[in-house]
C-alpha cells in the first residue's frame, strides 16, 4: 500500500502499532459487537483535518483514487471494505449505520 501511494505522489508515514481514535474504535463495536477485537486485518489513514495547512478535497479525493489503485495493484483476491470515519459519523446512532450499510449495497 504504502509503496504504491508513494508512486501516487502522497508522502506516507507509516508505524508498525498506533493508538486509534474513539471515531475508529467507535465505528468497528457498531460493525463488530460481539468481538472485543473484530475478525479483521485493517489499515488506519489518518489525514490532518485540526491542523493547517489542510487538504483541499481535491487532494483527500485522489488520495481516494490512488488508495483504490494500490487495492487493485494486489495479486491476491481479497475482498475490501473501506469505511470512513471521523465528525461526521461519530454521532450516528446505530439504526441510522444500518439503513448506510444497506443502502450502499
Amino acid at each position: 500500500m504504502i509503496e504504491s501511494l508513494v508512486e501516487n505522489e502522497f508522502d506516507i508515514t507509516s508505524c508498525q502499532e498506533m493508538l486509534v481514535d474513539h471515531a475508529f474504535v467507535g465505528l468497528m463495536r457498531l460493525l463488530w459487537p460481539d468481538h472485543d477485537h473484530p475478525p479483521i486485518k485493517s489499515i488506519s489513514i489518518e489525514i490532518n483535518t485540526v491542523q493547517h495547512p489542510l487538504p483541499k478535497t481535491l487532494r483527500c479525493y485522489n488520495l481516494g483514487r490512488a488508495i483504490d489503485k494500490a487495492i487493485e495493484s494486489y495479486e491476491e483476491d481479497l475482498k475490501v471494505v473501506i469505511v470512513g470515519t471521523g465528525e461526521c459519523l461519530i454521532n450516528l446512532t446505530v439504526r441510522e449505520l444500518d439503513l448506510l450499510i444497506r443502502n450502499s449495497t
